[in-house]
């Protein structure tokens, strides 16, 4: 190949690549919910994109953005707008493969720069993935240090929180990789099943038994439908409700709705101000405190969960009462 024939291949293939779609580090959460609220709306959970994108709360990342200014975790906007792509598309079936694990690039929007071995605060920051820090006072730092993790492990490999199956296998009780369970077979958890299948009828005390679950408009025996929008309601897997539908309780709407039963209609979660002695949830960043739905607690407030502080703060133990306080960043 001629030199400049060679150039322009070269050209090509960077341009190429800053072309490539990319999220920005400050638009990753905003990016992760529209791509929530795409499958959400598509799956019958909310009426359009934007009434799902301001309904969740924003999460706090203190700890996160610290780890990568201080170069422990490097962050790769490529693979989080190609994950967000993917989770976008992930059908409405529970069950099936693509609702039950993440997409490949999801793992790669993260990169940790701490071998296995040095100080973690956090996943994120260890190379493995994997950090095993003890648990602390909400308000400090939970130093741990990075251990190994290796995944992909075949058929019969001991197995472990930190050493995982590939995906055809489920690590079983006993510590090994063991094919998913098939339809008609015992099981214990969900996760044991083949794809595709739920595990039915499980306690503590016995088995179930993995079995397919039905779709709208198909008879729902064991109580549960395959989709996420759909309930089992006069014994057939029936869509659940958006705002104004009828209803006789919160359970025939959608999780993100309620029931107003003096209308006998699906409506908004209750806003600041608004009753909440229904639903016992507010919409937003209010919080409920039995009655009233309540703005989020000043820092140094008491408190008895942290969904009442606001989203920088948490609600941690103290000498007399629990209190909202500041949580500890920890790169």
């Amino acid at each position: 190949m001629k030199w400049f024939a060679l150039a322009a291949l070269l050209t090509t293939a960077c341009g190429d690549n800053l072309a490539l779609p990319t999220v920005a580090l400050d638009e990753l959460d905003a990016s992760a919910t529209r791509a929530a609220c795409a499958r959400h709306v598509r799956c019958g959970l909310f009426d359009d994109d934007a009434t799902c994108e301001v309904f969740f709360r924003p999460p706090w990342r203190g700890t996160r953005l610290a780890a990568i200014a201080a170069g422990q975790v490097r962050y790769d906007g490529v693979a989080a707008a190609r994950c967000h792509a993917a989770l976008a598309q992930v059908g409405c079936d529970a069950t099936a493969q693509d609702a039950r694990t993440l997409p490949a690039a999801c793992a790669r929007v993260f990169a940790g720069t701490v071998p296995t071995g040095g100080r973690c605060t956090l996943d994120e920051a260890c190379v493995s993935g994997a950090c095993d820090a003890p648990a602390c006072a909400p308000s400090t730092c939970c130093e741990g240090v990075c251990e190994e993790r290796v995944t992909a492990l075949p058929l019969g490999a001991a197995c472990d929180a930190t050493h995982l199956c590939e995906d055809d296998a489920t690590c079983g009780e006993a510590g090994r990789c063991l094919p998913r369970v098939l339809a008609g077979e015992p099981c214990r958890a969900e996760a044991a099943c083949a794809f595709g299948l739920a595990c039915i009828g499980a306690t503590e005390l016995q088995a179930g038994t993995c079995r397919p679950l039905p779709v709208t408009g198909e008879a729902c025996p064991y109580q549960r439908c395959a989709e996420v929008g759909a309930t089992c309601a006069g014994g057939a897997c029936t869509p659940l409700g958006l705002i104004g539908a009828p209803c006789a309780s919160s359970a025939a709407c959608s999780p993100f709705l309620s029931c107003d039963r003096a209308a006998s209609a699906c409506t908004d979660l209750p806003g600041l101000g608004a009753s909440c002695a229904g639903p016992g949830r507010c919409a937003g960043e209010a919080w409920c405190d039995g009655t009233t739905c309540q703005a989020p607690l000043e820092r140094g407030a008491p408190c008895a969960a942290d969904n009442e502080c606001a989203t920088e703060d948490e609600c941690a133990e103290g000498p007399v009462f629990d209190a909202c306080v500041a949580r500890a960043v920890c790169p």
